[in-house]
């Protein structure tokens, strides 16, 4: 049985990105791997080239392209509570 408080799953998003944010400032695809299922795919444009396929182009992409300098990133989660 799991012990998570509804209160972790609130965590779970910021954690996620904060992969992302890693690789974006290390340049290293392996950073970012844990925010993506093995399965994934990409689809979007780097400036006006398209950038689709597996996932695994987007963590080749970042061990090609190097750290994003001056990057400046936070992420911020709200709790919602029901009425009551």
């Amino acid at each position: 049985m799991s012990t998570a408080t509804p209160n972790d799953r609130y965590d779970v998003i910021p954690n996620v990105v904060q992969h992302d944010i890693d690789g974006a400032t290390s340049g290293r695809g392996d950073d970012i791997k844990p925010a993506f299922q093995r399965d994934a795919t990409i689809f979007g444009y780097v400036g006006d080239d398209l950038f689709a396929g597996p996932i695994r182009r987007l963590f080749d992409w970042k061990d090609q392209n190097g750290p994003a300098t001056g990057l400046q990133a936070r992420t911020k989660s709200s709790i919602c509570t029901p009425r009551e």
